[in-house]
């Protein structure tokens, strides 16, 4: 009798551990503030969150940071949901629709627009030629010498800003044009340095 209530009991334990709900019952905080610039989507980061599923018609991608680039051109109604272990997905974003198009997007200047030379340091300007190759620099007498563009940073010698400003010292500026090219398309852009 005593082997049969001490083989219940074990029994008994057993069925009320297995009955333990180990599941995760905190769920984690919702993404906000989506945006949407160029090709990327951002959002702010969730407390614990260790993956977000990024979700559209057409897109269920998982990635590990708060944004993500999308590598197809299209139309997407997209939503966030924050994940990590030990804790409930959050729930759905807002919805946010964004337009990704490749075709409209050109080479734009990343480095201030407010540029000023000091005739000692070359001016170096950094710019996102999204694909497209740079191909001159173009105003005041300025040659491919007085300047290079190497990894997207266009560097104008201190020493030829210095001789054109000096020769004509009641100039207060000086104006460039610069182009990229890809495929059939040109992009024309221009640059002002003041002394």
């Amino acid at each position: 009798m005593k082997k049969l209530s001490l083989v219940l009991s074990v029994v008994m334990i057993l069925i009320l551990i297995g009955c333990v709900d180990d599941k995760p019952t905190t769920r984690l905080e919702t993404p906000t503030n989506l945006k949407f610039e160029i090709a990327t989507l951002t959002f702010d980061e969730v407390e614990h969150a260790t993956s977000y599923i990024i979700i559209a018609e057409g897109l269920n991608a998982i990635v590990n940071t708060n944004s993500y680039t999308f590598p197809h051109e299209g139309v997407y109604k997209v939503r966030v949901v924050a994940r990590a272990k030990g804790y409930l997905d959050s729930l759905y974003s807002t919805e946010l629709e964004v337009v990704v198009s490749f075709t409209d997007q050109k080479p734009y200047m990343i480095s201030s627009k407010d540029i000023t030379t000091n005739f000692k340091d070359d001016i170096k300007l950094s710019f996102a030629s999204l694909g497209y190759t740079f191909k001159s620099l173009n105003g005041y007498a300025i040659t491919s010498s007085d300047y290079t563009y190497v990894n997207d940073v266009l560097t104008i010698k201190a020493s030829f800003l210095k001789t054109a400003f000096e020769k004509e010292s009641e100039r207060t500026s000086l104006i460039f044009s610069y182009t990229f090219e890809k495929d059939d398309q040109t992009h024309l852009g221009f640059i002002t340095i003041k002394k």
